[in-house]
């Protein structure tokens, strides 16, 4: 009918997900996770379809460089940015209503779609003896939510084999 409804059919319920999470694309929602990040969500299909993935139409792009300032200094820079529309049964409230948009006054969480961006910055410093210390960032910042973290680490890559050689 040309009404995409990505990961929800009337076999799986709970769409393509293991534990709660979607498997695929980390950029899909299910009713969990929007009533986590959204206030007052509600979901037009709650009743008669129950579908568990409720945001399943989302615009993404997604950029990232890597490289070394010095040798012994490397980065990686990771960002997205989506846009985040729900489903056609979520803004048309209910998916057996096939309109466009057929009641103008639904109050619909992701009506006017919300925008996030995510950001990523990872950095290594190469030490003596195959040694790295690393330095990671994270933001994610936008309409769902709020979000900053930090790691730091150390990593160490060797070629020494265990094994012991016989003559």
């Amino acid at each position: 009918g040309g009404r995409d409804n990505y990961y929800n059919n009337y076999l799986y319920r709970t769409g393509w997900t293991y534990k709660g999470q979607i498997m695929g694309t980390p950029l899909f929602f299910t009713k969990e996770r929007a009533r986590a990040y959204i206030k007052d969500f509600s979901d037009p299909d709650e009743g008669a379809f129950n579908f568990n993935v409720v945001n399943n139409r989302v615009i993404a792009h997604h950029v990232g460089i890597k490289g070394a300032i010095i040798p012994q200094l490397e980065y990686k820079l990771l960002t997205t940015a989506t846009v985040n529309y729900g489903t056609y049964g979520g803004i048309n409230g209910g998916i057996q209503k096939w309109g466009s948009r057929t009641n103008p006054n639904l109050a619909y969480a992701f009506d006017p779609p919300l925008k996030q961006y995510y950001f990523l910055l990872e950095t290594s410093i190469s030490l003596k003896n195959n040694m790295k210390l690393m330095f990671s960032g994270i933001l994610d910042a936008g309409a769902l939510s709020d979000n900053a973290g930090f790691m730091v680490g150390m990593k160490w890559s060797g070629n020494r084999s265990f094994r012991k050689e016989y003559p």
